[in-house]
């Protein structure tokens, strides 16, 4: 339910930043959040060449590295709540450890989940969101890619 809110919040701020520079503190910009876990989640969007929307969310635990099986069932609860099929989301793992969801919608999908928001969760639907992601989460994992941001330093 907190990432839900959270993903709420932090669209229609991406959605000011498509084709802009991303804000110097995305945080306090509000395209960015962190959760009590600790994790933070970065909210972007881009448009691309074809006129489709590149939703791309960035996970982090603590801004470092956490396990697959966490990454994997959290962008599969992302794409849930986005109104995303499994298939359609891409899961990447940069060389910091950092877990990249992306995925691509039509002009037309694009502002479907601008003008509905985020699919919303209560009791209920965070329990049948729970298994959803559970099961999801092994599509993603089995094309996760990788990501090469520079230099890491250990």
């Amino acid at each position: 339910m907190e990432i839900a809110g959270g993903l709420q919040r932090a669209l229609p701020v991406a959605g000011e930043y498509i084709g802009k520079e991303a804000p110097q503190d995305p945080f306090s910009a509000g395209s960015a959040f962190s959760t009590s876990a600790e994790l933070a989640v970065f909210y972007t969007i881009a448009k691309s060449e074809k006129g489709e929307f590149e939703h791309h969310i960035s996970l982090s635990y603590r801004g470092g590295r956490f396990a697959s099986a966490a990454g994997g069932f959290l962008a599969a609860a992302i794409g849930r709540l986005l109104r995303a099929a499994p298939q359609r989301g891409v899961l990447a793992l940069s060389t910091r450890g950092v877990f990249h969801y992306i995925v691509s919608l039509s002009a037309s999908e694009h502002d479907d989940l601008v003008r509905r928001g985020v699919e919303k969760v209560d009791n209920e639907s965070a329990r049948r969101l729970v298994g959803q992601a559970m099961d999801d989460r092994a599509e993603l994992l089995s094309r996760l890619g990788r990501i090469d941001v520079g230099d890491v330093k250990q």
